[in-house]
């Protein structure tokens, strides 16, 4: 493996980060939601958050990008965690006639 490649599937998994965003800007369009929050007993953090964006206009297009985005990741993580290119007969790399 080379190290941009493990670097690379590291960083992938700070995607996570960008749920904290789409949270707080879901949160935030809500008016007096700390109000509301208060007088209903209802904890308004991440499941709320998430509940909103399912019932809401996008929610199709919520789920599509969160499975072309889950699609995504595990294909470079699966490509990265395969066999070396060299085994394919068009390896022409100069690294691929370096012993392991």
């Amino acid at each position: 493996y080379q190290i941009e490649t493990l670097g690379a599937a590291i960083a992938l998994l700070r995607l996570y980060l960008w749920w904290r965003v789409l949270r707080d800007f879901t949160l935030g369009s809500l008016p007096k939601r700390h109000t509301v929050s208060s007088f209903t007993n209802v904890k308004v953090g991440d499941s709320f958050a998430f509940k909103v964006i399912l019932n809401g206009k996008g929610a199709m297009t919520f789920i599509a990008g969160v499975w072309v985005l889950a699609i995504v990741v595990c294909a470079y993580w699966w490509r990265a965690a395969e066999n070396t290119a060299c085994l394919f007969a068009f390896g022409t790399d100069p690294r691929c006639l370096e012993p392991d």
